[in-house]
């Protein structure tokens, strides 16, 4: 989920607004240290669905908005509101982002700004086969819609309950992080989010050490494991990222 400068966010980094790049909206995932309505995204496809932007510059999101005016079918999601409903992504660098990782999540088609201004140019949306991203992020994204079978597999976190732990000094460092992207990555991976008491998986975040309220049973792991998981559609083993 890289566009310079980048203002350090918790676990998060979050680009400069002045930079004319969608990174602005969009939130950089690393181990810590407009459409205001959107329609339902329905079957999907490229004549319906629903549309996000990560890391583009500022004359692609105008594109976007031209395209979704005028042909239809199409919305740009509502920002913050992107867990299941994401159908395209439009990608532009290749970075980690919260919104990529959200898109892979729901098994969204990962598409070129040159998906935009061909389809605009056409009248109509294109097939986005001419147009698809390349990388692990498209390959991470394939997978999440069942690869070549085409059968989705089950939720990475399906039927887990997650407590989010926050270390105390990022809650009150300036940029205040509270661990809601990583809640929001857990949901929309399949997880239900939980309290310390009735959680069986619980993610660290902020460097901090295993929670004292934590049962003994239950494993705890530092917030790259979700993160690392997230972007490759692959759960590692929680032995590997297992905080004490």
């Amino acid at each position: 989920m890289h566009v310079i400068p980048c203002n350090s966010t918790g676990g998060a980094r979050q680009c400069d607004e002045n930079r004319g790049s969608d990174c602005d909206e969009d939130t950089e995932m690393s181990e810590a240290g407009d459409d205001g309505n959107e329609e339902d995204p329905g079957q999907g496809g490229s004549t319906s669905g629903c549309l996000g932007l990560s890391c583009v510059e500022g004359e692609v999101q105008e594109v976007a908005r031209s395209a979704v005016r005028a042909l239809r079918g199409v919305r740009l999601c509502a920002e913050g509101h992107e867990e299941g409903r994401l159908t395209h992504l439009v990608l532009g660098q290749q970075r980690r982002t919260l919104k990529v990782l959200l898109a892979i999540a729901a098994g969204a088609v990962l598409v070129t700004p040159e998906w935009l201004t061909a389809s605009v140019e056409a009248g109509e949306w294109l097939p986005e086969e001419p147009f698809l991203a390349q990388g692990r992020f498209a390959e991470a994204a394939f997978a999440a819609r069942g690869g070549n079978s085409g059968e989705r597999p089950q939720a990475l976190l399906h039927g887990k309950r997650v407590y989010v732990h926050v270390a105390e000094a990022a809650k009150k460092g300036p940029s205040a992080g509270n661990g809601g992207p990583l809640r929001r990555l857990v949901t929309a991976l399949g997880g239900k989010i939980s309290g310390a008491k009735g959680c069986d998986l619980c993610i660290v975040s902020g460097g901090c050490s295993r929670p004292s309220n934590l049962s003994s049973g239950v494993t705890a792991v530092r917030e790259e494991w979700l993160l690392k998981g997230a972007e490759q559609y692959r759960l590692e083993s929680e032995r590997l990222h297992a905080v004490k």
